[in-house]
Order: structure tokens, then C-alpha cells, then sequence
């Protein structure tokens, strides 16, 4: 009887190939779970985001329900989740993520730690007017970072700052203790609000170049914050009335009308 022929050993080759097909497999799948999938579900939660916006001259303007926002967040897995997998999507380009100010709206229902991703987002995109009403959203949490970021070096984020801080005392005129920005929003005050502030003025439909257009800004915001310290009330009376006499009349006229706010509240009590 013949003896039968020995099986013929495989390639190393071929398990080397094997080895490389594996690992690329596992690798697309890992990027998908890790990075597309998530991506994905930020999508998903900006589309089906019901926001109104309507545009002024300076500004846009957002109306939506809380509810929604806290609906959509507890939707991609609470606060922590939600905030990576919204920054995720946000620094898309824009090509593949049409809708960057939802992402960014929906960003104000993750909590105190999506302060310093929203004002670095400030920064990066023409969204500041977003950015001001994700940080009103979040309320208390956000008045220290907000007060810090009030004595920023760059006029982007002092502005965008002083734009959440006005949206909460407006929205929650009561509830928030607004205290901590004080100190901040006087120094402000007595700049004159005055700052380059280019890519927030371009940002809000503005021509930086036009001077008129310049003091008009800068009245406005002296003018938020005056509403803003009339809002704190007595601890501000000090430092308003030192500027009321200041060289700068926009700083001057704001401090007069937060004087008079402040006034008007203690006649009423």
C-alpha cells in the first residue's frame, strides 16, 4: 500500500494577509462605533430639532421650547455624551453638517461643562449669537466662566460673553445671582464696550469698517450691560456712579439709565 502524499503546508504568507484583513476590519469597525455612529446620532437629534430663527439687522433671533432641547440630550445619552457627540458633529466641515447652529443651541442642555467647548466654538465660527443663547440655557453654572470670560483679551469672547450674560438676567431675572460678573461688566463699562471685535461685528451682519456703525455697537452693548447691572441692583451703585462721569459718552449715558433702573426697583419695593 502507497503511503499518502504529505499535505502541502500553507503560505505564511497567507496568514500574514489574513492577520492584516483582520485587523483593518476590526479597525473600520471600531472608527464606525466610535466616531460614525455617534456623528450620526448628533445628526439625527439637529434635523429633528424644532427651532424657529428670524434675523434682524444686528442679529439672529431663536425660539424654541427647553423641554425640546433636554428631550434631544437625555436622547443621545444624557449630558456627558450628548456634549462629545455634539462637539464631534460641529467641527464637521460644512459640507457635511448643514446644520451647525442647531448643534450648537442643542449644546445649552449639557450642562456647566459645555461652557468652554461653547466659547471655543465662539472663536472658531461665525455662531456667536448661538453660542449666547446655548450659555444662557445653562444658567447658574455658566456665571462664573461667564464672568471670567467677560475679562477676556479678545473682544470675540468678551462680547459673546456679555451676550449670555444680558440673555440670563433677562430670562431669569430672579433665579440667577449675577453677582460674580459685576466687577467685570463695570470695567467694561468704562471701556466704552469698545474692542476690535471684527469677527463678532462680521459675524452679527455688520460692517466693522463704518464708524457710525462702530458707536452704534458700542452703545448697545454699554447699554446691555447697563440692563444687566440694573438687574444686581444697590452693589452696583458705586462703581455706576464713578462712571457717570466718565469722558466716554456711552459709558456715561448706560451708567445714568442703570442708575435710573436701579432707582426705579427701590422706588417700587
Amino acid at each position: 500500500m502507497s503511503e499518502q502524499a504529505a499535505p502541502k503546508k500553507r503560505s505564511r504568507k497567507l496568514y500574514v494577509l489574513w492577520g492584516v484583513a483582520l485587523t483593518l476590519l476590526l479597525a473600520t469597525g471600531a472608527f464606525c462605533w466610535l466616531v460614525v455612529v455617534p456623528i450620526l446620532e448628533a445628526r439625527s437629534a439637529v434635523q429633528h430639532f424644532k427651532c424657529a430663527a428670524r434675523c434682524s439687522s444686528m442679529r439672529r433671533h431663536y425660539n424654541y421650547e427647553p423641554s425640546e432641547i433636554h428631550k434631544h440630550v437625555t436622547e443621545l445619552g444624557g449630558r456627558r455624551k450628548a456634549l462629545a457627540k455634539l462637539a464631534g458633529y460641529v467641527w464637521l466641515p460644512d459640507w457635511m453638517e448643514p446644520e451647525r447652529t442647531q448643534a450648537v443651541l442643542l449644546m445649552g442642555g449639557c450642562g456647566p461643562e459645555a461652557v468652554p467647548v461653547l466659547l471655543e466654538l465662539s472663536y472658531q465660527f461665525p455662531i456667536q449669537d448661538e453660542v449666547a443663547y446655548a450659555l444662557r440655557d445653562i444658567g447658574q453654572p455658566a456665571v462664573t466662566p461667564l464672568a471670567e470670560a467677560l475679562s477676556s483679551k479678545d473682544a470675540t469672547v468678551r462680547f459673546v460673553a456679555l451676550d449670555a450674560v444680558f440673555h440670563l438676567s433677562c430670562r431669569f431675572p430672579y433665579e440667577v445671582s449675577l453677582d460674580e460678573a459685576l466687577e467685570p461688566l463695570l470695567a467694561l463699562l468704562r471701556s466704552g464696550c469698545r474692542g476690535d471685535g471684527r469677527r463678532y461685528e462680521s459675524a452679527t451682519f455688520c460692517e466693522p469698517e463704518d464708524a457710525r456703525m462702530r458707536k452704534s455697537l458700542s452703545r448697545r452693548r454699554c447699554l446691555m450691560v447697563a440692563a444687566v447691572l440694573g438687574r444686581i441692583g444697590k452693589p452696583a451703585i458705586p462703581g455706576l456712579e464713578k462712571i457717570a462721569s466718565s469722558e466716554i459718552d456711552e459709558a456715561r449715558y448706560a451708567a445714568a439709565e442703570a442708575l435710573k433702573m436701579i432707582k426705579a426697583a427701590g422706588e417700587k419695593n
